[in-house]
């Protein structure tokens, strides 16, 4: 028996280890030191938005004119009070199309630290993740991470504010209000609109709903709705190929 073979983690990712080869060539050519003063004027930038918003608490360096600014990269933690991480982060997407990580980030240990999560409670959530994992893993504790990078743009920046003022002025239950101040998240969630869009869309009958129009060799040319339909009611669907 060939236990090396066995042994072996199984097919290599040839063509992520040359698209990791050609990212380094190009990070290179771009120049390491300017990527990094671009991340550390956009973390700048956002470090001075987001203090200025009410109930925004940022983890770690938060003074954008710190010496220290340079020892955090291009990503920053924070919590919005008396609101839910996971509810933060889904109104940063229905509402600005800004995706941001939530949760524990799997640095389980520092969030819980950060946010002074006691022992106790922390083996309780244990427990319950081994109980309960799917509805235990989505209420743990946890923070909204937003993260920039080469392809960031300083409007960018400007929209995650504004969007972030917005979410931290609308009026909350007393329930996500509860939840929030212990950090966790909800089980709660409510549907978005374009959740309620994507469902209309998915749940209707296709058959009936759509119009597919192809060449003599039946290869599909578009996708469209019959005349029957209002596109005011999926005025995205345009498909061509």
């Amino acid at each position: 028996m060939n236990f090396a073979r066995h042994q072996a983690s199984g097919a290599e990712n040839v063509a992520g280890i040359a698209a990791l080869g050609k990212a380094i060539l190009l990070l290179r050519r771009i120049g390491l030191d300017v990527i990094e003063e671009e991340e550390r004027a956009l973390t700048r930038r956002a470090l001075q938005g987001l203090s200025h918003i009410p109930g925004v608490r940022i983890f770690g360096v938060t003074d954008p004119n710190s010496p220290h600014l340079a020892q955090r990269g291009g990503v920053i933690g924070f919590t919005l009070q008396h609101v839910p991480y996971n509810l933060v982060g889904k109104e940063l997407a229905e509402y600005g199309g800004i995706g941001v990580r939530c949760g524990c980030f799997c640095a389980h240990l520092l969030v819980k630290h950060l946010l002074g999560i006691h022992p106790l409670r922390a083996r309780a959530a244990d427990l319950g993740l081994i109980l309960h994992t799917r509805f235990t893993s989505g209420i743990l504790p946890g923070l909204v991470r937003v993260g920039f990078g080469i392809q960031s743009e300083p409007e960018q920046v400007d929209e995650l504010i504004r969007v972030m003022e917005k979410i931290a002025q609308r009026p909350r239950s007393d329930v996500d209000r509860l939840i929030g101040s212990l950090h966790n998240g909800t089980p709660f969630l409510p549907r978005t609109e374009t959740q309620k869009a994507d469902k209309r869309f998915c749940a209707y009958d296709a058959s009936k709903g759509l119009r597919v129009t192809g060449d003599k060799h039946g290869r599909v040319q578009s996708i469209g709705l019959r005349s029957s339909l209002s596109t005011s009611q999926f005025p995205a669907l345009s498909i061509s190929g």
